[in-house]
């Protein structure tokens, strides 16, 4: 019972914190465009997600004739499932959370992979010219920016010696970022996130001056509220992960007050809010000052430059014999 209330707990503040981080990444976006941005939903607008949800569930999902509505809802609920179970293995205040195996960081980075797989079902399950081409652009990103997350990983495994979190948390915990001997990885890390975000400039699958919405154009109602949750969460995910993989997450400073265990924790969860909000607010900032790429530009970008950054990080590690 324990377990379960645990893991219950642990859904509510990954929604809660999903919901956090559109609102912080909207203002943050707004701000570097001399924008209010949201504004009248709650404190400066910070329960503006959570109302966009709400009203979204109000919606009838409405699909046009032909369109596969058993895959496109199979793919919506499947995608949030899948990241509230990926969210389950993210420590939020110690090194442990409430789901840890052998190996679950190659699990985790699959699991990543089949998400990206179901947005593709979906785009191709909507009949509709722009839904597919959407669908064909994220198919065709998928090779690029999943190579160097994976190499990213790969290289955290290396120095690491585990192919466990909690073992990478271990590891940093001793008071060394693996940041400080990986930085190329976490450039990699970053912008492979960015075009797992589907976030400018790497948004050709749902470039809306070309496409309109790309694979999301006749997707509405409780469907869309889904997908963007699922996006919402994916955003704390990606955050959260970079954070734990080369930030320390709440390892780095490791708070540990004999008989403060309360204030450990506390301490420690602050540490840990503050890197996620570092790396949430870095991949704001570059999507606020650049421009979009075209989708050949997107794969050249990251065969020519972002890949070679990562295999050049792992090499690194491996000739220097941290690995």
């Amino acid at each position: 019972m324990i377990k379960i209330a645990m893991i219950l707990i642990w859904v509510l503040l990954s929604f809660i914190f999903a919901l956090f981080y559109e609102w912080f990444d909207r203002k943050v976006y707004a701000h570097f465009q001399n924008r209010v941005g949201p504004q009248m939903a709650g404190y400066k607008g910070i329960l503006q997600p959570l109302a966009d949800f709400i009203k979204l569930l109000k919606k009838e999902s409405i699909f046009p004739k032909g369109s596969n509505t058993f895959l496109i809802t199979f793919s919506a609920i499947s995608s949030v499932a899948l990241m509230f179970f990926m969210l389950l293995f993210i420590p939020l205040y110690n090194l442990n959370a409430p789901l840890s195996l052998s190996g679950d960081l190659i699990l985790l980075f699959g699991i990543g992979v089949l998400i990206d797989l179901l947005i593709i079902i979906t785009g191709y399950s909507v009949a509709c010219p722009y839904s597919n081409e959407g669908a064909a652009r994220k198919a065709e990103m998928i090779i690029s920016f999943e190579i160097p997350f994976g190499i990213s990983i790969a290289t955290i495994i290396a120095i690491s010696k585990s192919i466990t979190i909690k073992d990478s948390l271990l590891f940093q915990s001793l008071g060394i970022p693996l940041i400080i001997f990986m930085p190329l990885s976490f450039i990699a890390y970053i912008f492979s996130s960015i075009a797992k975000l589907e976030k400018v400039p790497f948004d050709a699958p749902n470039a809306e001056s070309e496409i309109v919405a790309g694979w999301s154009t006749e997707i509405s109602g409780r469907t869309l509220a889904l997908f963007r949750l699922s996006f919402d969460l994916d955003m704390f995910f990606v955050a959260s992960f970079g954070a734990i993989l080369f930030l320390g997450g709440p390892a780095l400073p490791y708070f540990n007050y004999p008989g403060l265990l309360f204030l450990n924790q506390t301490l420690n969860f602050v540490m840990f809010f503050i890197k996620t909000s570092l790396i949430v607010f870095l991949i704001t900032m570059i999507r606020s000052i650049t421009a979009r790429y075209r989708i050949d530009q997107v794969i050249n970008y990251f065969w020519k430059v972002i890949i070679p950054l990562a295999m050049l990080n792992l090499i690194i590690i491996i000739i220097f014999g941290l690995g």
